[in-house]
This record gives C-alpha cells, sequence and structure tokens, in this order.
C-alpha cells in the first residue's frame, strides 16, 4: 500500500519503498530523512490478530534497536522523524541520545483541546540546533481544525 501511496503522490521519484527486513537491509547511500512511525507499544495489551500485533508491538524490534540499526544511514545534514505515544516520549528522546542525534522539534497531539497529547512528533539530528515545541489538536467540536488540515491535506486524500 505505501508503494501505491507514493506512486500516486506528487513525489513518486523522490520517494522510494523498500519492503525488507530492517535488520538484514543496507542501503545504497545515506538519506536525508528517515521517517518512522515504529512498533508502537512495548508492554502494553495485544489485541486482534497476528500481523496487527505485530505492527503495533515491540515483538519484532525495539525502538533502541531502530534508532541503532538505521542513525548511520542518515546523511550529515540528515533528519530522522519518529510517530510514538506521548508516554513513550521520554525514551524515544533518551534512545536517540544514546545515538548522537539532537532533538529538534517536540510537536504534541492532541484529539481536542480537552484530551491530554496522545502522540509525539519528534524530529532528530546530528547537528544540534534550537529546539521548536509545539502542539496540534485535530479536533474542533466535530471537524478537524484548520490547523490539522493545513498541515495534513497536502499527503491526506480525504481532507
Amino acid at each position: 500500500q505505501a508503494l501505491e501511496n507514493i506512486t500516486s503522490s506528487q513525489w513518486p521519484d523522490r520517494i522510494n519503498v523498500h519492503h525488507a527486513n530492517i535488520l538484514n537491509y543496507r542501503p545504497a547511500g545515506n538519506y536525508g530523512l528517515i521517517l518512522s512511525n515504529p512498533p508502537f507499544f512495548a508492554n502494553d495489551l495485544k489485541a486482534g490478530g497476528p500481523s496487527r500485533n505485530l505492527a503495533r508491538h515491540e515483538d519484532s524490534i525495539q525502538l533502541d534497536s531502530l534508532f541503532r540499526l538505521t542513525v548511520p544511514w542518515l546523511s550529515n545534514e540528515g533528519y530522522w522523524a519518529i510517530l510514538v505515544p506521548a508516554h513513550r516520549t521520554a525514551m524515544a528522546i533518551e534512545s536517540a541520545c544514546r545515538e548522537s542525534l539532537f532533538l529538534l522539534q517536540e510537536t504534541r497531539v492532541r484529539q481536542t483541546s480537552e484530551h491530554a497529547p496522545f502522540r509525539s512528533m519528534l524530529l532528530f539530528g546530528k547537528n544540534q540546533e534550537a529546539l521548536e515545541n509545539d502542539e496540534i489538536i485535530i479536533r474542533q467540536e466535530v471537524k478537524y481544525s484548520q490547523e490539522f488540515i493545513d498541515l495534513l491535506q497536502p499527503y491526506y486524500l480525504h481532507l
């Protein structure tokens, strides 16, 4: 599905998909951006079928290992971006720091202004820069917030 999405995007010639086990993958060069939506959960209750659990839980790879394996693939000026559950933010930052990455931006994601953050979007780099902190609220009342629409409309087909 990732390949299908990229093919229909504005950037099919700028994005590559490699259907491979990360433990065996060896890139031909370095990347300017590594974007990861890793297995979210470590010790949380499993639900659904085996494929869903494998995709959502750290049974096959832990966050520390993900950073350790992929940071060497990053160019010196490149960025490493990750989406994690809010309660795992500190752990992701610690894992990145162990691999000599600096936190450049942290965006907390809330369902509504009344909800606590439930996700964190983190951006890291090999060069230290001023840290940016912000948040995005997905819904205002019963519709998507304008901020959410502005951020995702170029990428999300149904906005």
